[in-house]
């Protein structure tokens, strides 16, 4: 048997030695492997961390920041929209805040509309401060309409620096836009009211209208009706007066029945005036022959022509033949421009002409006159009621100025128009274009 000698087991041993650190080497480098991988996962565990807590405030302030737009979506007055950004203010988590108050500027100072939570207690006044960190805690945001202050938010809370940085842009948006809000509320609640002023004032216009019709209807039976009866005994006075011969009287009768004749036709137009005004005149349509209208006006005003020494000229076309319209409301249109021709004319010449359009739907009629004619300023206001030339004419020649108006909207009734032209000294003349064919009632014409 062999004998081991000191140190030989060493030598015979080392082979093992070596494999033994190998495998410690490879044992080490897989834990140093295993560090730098614990290292990376707790660097992305870090930053996935830091990515959930910015999507969480992402989700915060997009969660406030829809409520707000619902809220400034919906509300339609300011103390709702007080109450509603408040309460979003206060339930909102990552603001952090126990209390929120709203406050409107009102010729520059604020006023209390409404608060959630507790009330901030703070002194406040409008001024354009974005965000401002209020050194008790809390934050002072101004609401704007450009720059001008229209509001103020008192927000509670122990905040500091890193919550400006995360907040105040957000605030300072909401600011904004809640300043766009309280304009467009004022604005809506301003023309609500113009609206219900409106509706008052159309409701008092109604009455009114409707006491003027009851007026009128008053008016016209207890004016018109003693006027003709003073007429009527005046006539019946003067022909007795006549038959006994008293000359005297005759000519003071003839004098009462004339001046209740004018007066009579003074009120008449007022009283149609107002009809017109207030709608309720209408056309009545039948048919006529155009001539003996004419023919007939042409002689209900031969004594008013003779009075100032004119000559009267008819020119009929004789193609005129039958209209359906408003008969008496075309003689009254006629008397009156003849009438207003020989007032205005002495020792001339008023011609009435009468002729169909080319195609023969339409009727042309004028009333032509060689007297003291008028001035483009005075044309400009011809047809406007209460007017004539001026207060010389007014005192000279007399009249109310209705009857350009009455015969002008006489004459937009049965669907036609009325035209002017005239020249100082050389005369005037009015053109009526009248349908054949009147339109029916409510179906309008064409002027």
């Amino acid at each position: 048997m062999r004998t081991v000698r000191p140190g030989e087991e060493t030598i015979d041993e080392a082979p093992a030695l070596r494999r033994r650190l190998r495998e410690l080497e490879a044992t080490i480098e897989h834990l140093a492997d295993a560090n730098i991988r614990a290292a990376e996962l707790v660097a992305e565990l870090k930053e996935a961390r830091a990515v959930e807590e910015a999507l969480r405030r992402r989700a915060e302030e997009m969660e406030l920041q829809q409520r707000v737009e619902r809220t400034l979506a919906t509300s339609r007055s300011l103390p709702v929209l007080a109450a509603a950004v408040t309460a979003a203010l206060v339930e909102c988590k990552g603001l952090e805040c126990p209390g929120a108050a709203f406050y409107l500027c009102e010729r520059g100072a604020p006023r209390l509309l409404g608060h959630a939570g507790a009330l901030p207690d703070a002194e406040v006044e409008c001024r354009d401060v974005g965000v401002t960190l209020r050194a008790e805690g809390g934050a002072l945001l101004s609401l704007l309409i450009g720059e001008r202050p229209l509001g103020l938010l008192v927000l509670d809370g122990p905040w500091r620096t890193e919550w400006r940085e995360r907040w105040s842009p957000a605030l300072r948006t909401f600011g904004l836009q809640l300043g766009n809000a309280i304009d467009r509320i004022q604005v809506e609640e301003h023309n609500r009211q113009l609206i219900r002023d409106l509706a008052e004032a159309r409701d008092r216009a109604l009455e009114a209208t409707r006491a003027k019709d009851r007026f009128l209807a008053t008016m016209s039976h207890e004016l018109r009706t003693p006027l003709n009866a003073i007429i009527g005994y005046g006539e019946l006075l003067q022909e007795d007066a006549e038959e006994s011969g008293d000359d005297a009287a005759v000519a003071d009768l003839r004098r009462i029945t004339s001046s209740g004749r004018h007066l009579l036709a003074l009120i008449s137009d007022v009283l149609d005036l107002a009809k017109i005004e207030a709608g309720k005149i209408e056309i009545e349509r039948e048919p006529f022959a155009v001539a003996e209208v004419v023919t007939e006006v042409a002689e209900m005003i031969q004594p008013l022509i003779e009075r100032n020494h004119n000559a009267l000229r008819i020119e009929l076309d004789e193609a005129l033949g039958a209209m359906t319209s408003d008969a008496g409301k075309l003689r009254q249109v006629l008397l009156n421009l003849l009438g207003n021709a020989s007032k205005f004319t002495r020792d001339g010449v008023v011609t009435l002409s009468a002729r169909a359009c080319p195609g023969g739907a339409r009727l042309l009629f004028e009333v032509e006159d060689t007297g003291i004619g008028m001035s483009e300023a005075e044309l400009a206001r011809v047809f406007e009621p209460f007017v004539q030339a001026d207060a010389s004419t007014t005192r000279r020649y007399g009249g109310t100025g209705l009857g350009l108006t009455i015969s002008g909207s006489y004459v937009a009734l049965m669907g036609g128009s009325m035209t002017v032209r005239s020249a100082p000294g050389v005369g005037t003349a009015f053109t009526l274009d009248l349908p054949r064919e009147a339109p029916a009632p409510g179906l309008g014409h064409d002027a």
